[in-house]
């Protein structure tokens, strides 16, 4: 969490900026582990030009407050 720069807040999660710093692979490992534990997780990795990397963490309703929680 320490890689995050930037958090915009969405209707049901969170999308945030990554350092670039961060990889695809490493994000990629960690959306893999968290899904495991957490399956009503909906995760959503987009990399931009220019090596801008966003994660998005969504789910029905009841998650965002829980996402909030957790992880910021």
């Amino acid at each position: 969490m320490a890689a995050i720069e930037q958090v915009v807040e969405l209707p049901n999660g969170f999308r945030s900026r990554l350092g670039h710093g961060v990889t695809a692979g490493e994000v990629g490992e960690w959306m893999s582990m968290e899904q495991r534990c957490c399956a009503f997780l909906d995760l959503y990795l987009r990399l931009e030009e220019g090596g801008t990397v966003w994660l998005e963490l969504t789910g029905r309703p009841g998650v965002k407050a829980l996402i909030k929680s957790e992880f910021f």
